[in-house]
């Protein structure tokens, strides 16, 4: 199957799209969409894949948050398309704006906690108070006073107005807007609503309505369409969930972008200042530099590969899974396809017995085969990890021990003969006349009615995919959740143990870097300072 990949970083504003491997052509229409929030083409996203691909028919690979792989899937199903149209998989996984939240203040603490002599961080956060010191707003309008809300864990303080007129000179572009609708003047309805509606920094999504049970709603919600929102946002009170998912999307990642943008402004120049004096340096103690870079080298190869392990690729299930439970169907679907029915007892009896034993028979190929391609993919799991632990040239030696245990699990399969014979279809037919009675002119023989049963192998063939589909699916579940633990806990004894090589080759470099004089050390310091910090941003950003 051709595949497609989309890769989504909202805190970077960044969109990769990928046709076979190969980047989209010049003219494509996907240019049009590369600088925007995926939220706001996300409907579209099925008619460009399918226009680009001329047709469906692929598989679909997806890097970044859970929340919005989930969207994509949905909005594939809202346009009608099939698991059998489009197979989606979700390959690099991306934290949620509220975690990386958290991280921006994990920065914040860690900058109080760690000073540097080239940093002033009072001033930076002078510099930069009204993004740091109060980032969100939030306006009500007619709200009645409410004084706060809580959104993804931020205590969010809600501007109250009661005349939309002023808001006039406001920027709101991404501004969380209520708007409580409880007058019975419906020419004020329409003139509020349409002084903000109508506004070029604002968008139906930042938009809710909270219409009053006193008032006539679908009224209401007909003269918001009719100012063109058709779809509005109705809410019952400020704690919607609808809102919560707005501020994620929009303030709160918004939020992120601008810290990480002003922070990493900072801290490149900072970095281009330290890296000229290192090199200056450099040429006054070159031998101990040497050592130096060296060591530093071995850190920055760890820490790449750790990368890899820490944002490694999402675990792809083997492609064995669908073709190994297709095949058993198809299996199922091929038993005695070119017979329909019997009427006769014994011929009944003798064929459901012979299907009850070939489908024990089909399960056993599918098990093995599950089997098979999933200690492969184990075995593939390996050899990839082992490779990226290899690339960095340290502890050739090493040998990873995973503490895991596999547990097989035995399902119980059904013996269907009984429930195959219970299936059939009864009715009273005219008896066929004997010759005796023809010969006879017997009339009554001929209106002679008999019972007829009639047993049907399709019936059959589907009752066989009712009851095995899921237990098959039972294996594949149990496999996948097996290999994702292996996956994991794997990964995680290579992290543990390149983080150890790391913390020894840092000791190694501070024990170099001492034989530098004072200032030398200091310049050190300032250069082991900015790698974390940088550290900390570039796990903001991609992890």
């Amino acid at each position: 199957m051709v595949k497609t990949e989309l890769s989504y970083n909202p805190y970077l504003m960044e969109t990769v799209v990928k046709f076979n491997d190969q980047p989209p052509k010049i003219n494509s229409i996907i240019e049009k969409y590369r600088d925007k929030k995926l939220q706001e083409w996300v409907d579209l996203l099925p008619q460009v894949f399918r226009d680009e691909m001329n047709g469906y028919g692929f598989d679909f690979y997806f890097s970044g948050t859970e929340s919005d792989y989930e969207l994509i899937k949905s909005s594939f199903k809202k346009a009608g398309v099939t698991d059998n149209e489009v197979a989606f998989f979700y390959k690099n996984e991306l934290e949620e704006p509220v975690i990386k939240n958290k991280r921006i203040y994990d920065v914040f603490s860690w900058l109080d906690a760690h000073p540097n002599r080239r940093f002033d961080y009072k001033a930076f956060k002078d510099d930069n108070k009204e993004i740091l010191d109060s980032p969100y707003s939030f306006i009500t309008i007619n709200g009645n006073k409410i004084s706060s809300i809580s959104l993804c864990d931020e205590k969010i303080d809600i501007e109250n107005i009661d005349n939309v007129n002023e808001l006039t000179t406001t920027d709101l572009t991404n501004t969380p807007i209520v708007m409580f609708i409880d007058s019975h003047d419906l020419n004020r309805n329409k003139r509020e609503l349409r002084s903000i509606i109508c506004r070029d920094d604002i968008s139906s999504r930042q938009l809710f309505f909270c219409i009053s049970a006193e008032l006539n709603r679908p009224q209401i919600e007909r003269i918001i369409s009719d100012l063109g929102i058709h779809t509005p946002n109705i809410i019952n009170d400020v704690n919607d969930a609808v809102i919560s998912d707005y501020f994620e999307v929009y303030p709160l990642t918004e939020y992120i972008t601008k810290v990480l943008g002003i922070l990493k402004g900072t801290i490149s120049k900072l970095q281009a200042d330290v890296d000229e004096e290192n090199e200056k340096s450099k040429i006054v103690n070159s031998g101990i530099h040497r050592k130096i870079d060296s060591l530093e080298n071995d850190i920055n190869t760890l820490k790449n590969a750790d990368d890899l392990f820490n944002q490694r690729d999402n675990l792809i299930i083997p492609t064995e899974y669908v073709s190994s439970i297709k095949s058993f169907f198809f299996k199922i679907s091929e038993w005695r396809k070119k017979k329909t029915k019997t009427t006769n007892m014994d011929e009944a009896i003798a064929m459901a017995t012979e299907f009850n034993t070939m489908l024990d028979k089909f399960y056993s190929e599918f098990v093995a085969e599950i089997d098979s391609a999933s200690v492969a993919k184990s075995a593939e799991i390996d050899q990839l990890f082992g490779k990226w632990f290899s690339d960095t040239k340290m502890d050739p030696d090493f040998e990873p021990t995973v503490d895991f245990n596999y547990e097989a699990k035995e399902y119980i399969t059904p013996s269907l003969t009984e429930k195959f014979m219970d299936i059939k279809t009864e009715q009273y037919i005219v008896r066929k006349a004997s010759l005796f009675d023809r010969l006879k002119n017997n009339a009554d023989a001929n209106n002679d009615k008999v019972m007829e049963v009639t047993y049907t192998y399709e019936a059959w063939r589907t009752l066989a995919v009712e009851e095995y589909g899921p237990i098959c699916q039972r294996v594949i579940d149990n496999w996948t959740e097996t290999l994702t633990k292996y996956y994991a806990v794997l990964a995680n004894v290579y992290h543990n143990r390149i983080h150890q090589i790391i913390k020894q080759k840092t000791e190694e470099k501070q024990i170099v870097s001492k034989q530098l004089s004072q200032d030398e050390q200091l310049l050190q310091n300032d250069m082991d300072w900015l790698s974390q910090i940088n550290d900390k941003l570039h796990l903001i950003e991609r992890g």
